[in-house]
């Protein structure tokens, strides 16, 4: 980590392997779909548009990984996270040994993040994926960063539309009671900066576009009319009941614990998330829908089983 130098037998396999895993990936629906609604929502010029092909993979140098290297993989950047039983002392005492030497001098390069507007309309593409048995869908477009005001009743809007399967609006309208979908879900993905807000679904290639507009008209059901007291209610207690079986487990909590310094949240914020939850109201949530919730403006991308 602290002096890597990249040798070309190293990197040649690395090359090799990535190959493999892209063409895997060029060929998977949920990949494909997925990589194509991303470079969708998002401009060229966006980090998040960016995902290897065969020629970026082919030219990488070992010049360019030492760059990179050097420019981002600094101590100043550095998040270690340490959980379980141990000795503080034997451990800072190891940590200083193996990384206390550690200096870069080199600033780190900031990526830089251009402004994302919505769609301006509905977009549609269809990536044909021929002998596959079915289409993966994915609908959305760019969402809102963790610090946004909104994030904890974006949270319970999105656990009450597709955060569940078998019981959000999504799951028992689409899946349940029109049969049209192996399985539906959605997110929000809430970084420093603002990851997507999509609805993901596997269905049958005759079924595909049914379940598309079925979908559509519920995204409008829920901007014209909200939600009701009772589903927040319920979305509320699903969070708060997993919330501790989660942290019950090492990994988990380690994980939270690494992505909450990374986002720049209080050491508290664990302990204060069911609080935060509890919370939320309606005219939070209220306000959440009319922030995030444009059907008329979604990138939908299919992958598979169908024609162009």
């Amino acid at each position: 980590m602290q002096n890597a130098t990249f040798p070309s037998q190293q990197l040649e396999l690395s090359r090799q392997r990535m190959l493999t895993h892209l063409q895997l990936d060029l060929d998977d629906p949920g990949a494909l779909a997925r990589r194509t609604f991303q470079q969708q929502i998002y401009p060229d010029s966006h980090p998040f548009h960016g995902f290897p092909t065969e020629s970026s993979l082919k030219t990488i140098r070992q010049e360019d990984i030492l760059r990179f290297y050097q420019e981002h993989y600094t101590p100043a950047n550095l998040v270690l996270m340490l959980l379980g039983d141990f000795d503080r002392g034997e451990v800072r005492s190891h940590l200083h040994q193996t990384l206390g030497q550690w200096q870069n001098p080199q600033p780190s390069r900031a990526l830089t993040f251009p402004e994302v507007n919505l769609p301006p309309a509905i977009q549609s593409i269809k990536v044909p994926l021929p002998g596959k048995t079915q289409v993966v869908t994915y609908m959305g477009y760019p969402g809102l960063e963790r610090h946004d005001p909104l994030y904890y009743p974006a949270m319970l809007l999105n656990q009450i539309l597709g955060g569940d399967t078998l019981s959000s609006r999504l799951g028992t309208e689409i899946r349940d009671r029109q049969g049209l979908t192996y399985g539906i879900y959605s997110y929000f993905a809430a970084g420093l900066h603002a990851g997507p807000f999509a609805i993901q679904m596997q269905t049958a290639p005759e079924d595909t576009q049914t379940a598309i507009a079925s979908t559509i008209t519920l995204l409008q059901q829920v901007q014209d009319k909200g939600i009701t007291k009772s589903e927040l209610q319920t979305a509320q207690r699903s969070i708060l009941n997993s919330y501790p079986v989660d942290l019950a487990d090492p990994d988990l909590l380690a994980q939270r614990l690494l992505m909450n310094e990374v986002l720049g949240l209080p050491i508290e914020e664990i302990r204060q998330l069911p609080q935060r939850i509890t919370d939320v109201t309606m005219t939070e949530v209220e306000k959440a829908i009319q922030a995030y919730i444009h059907p008329d403006r979604l990138a939908i991308v299919s992958a598979g089983p169908i024609d162009e």
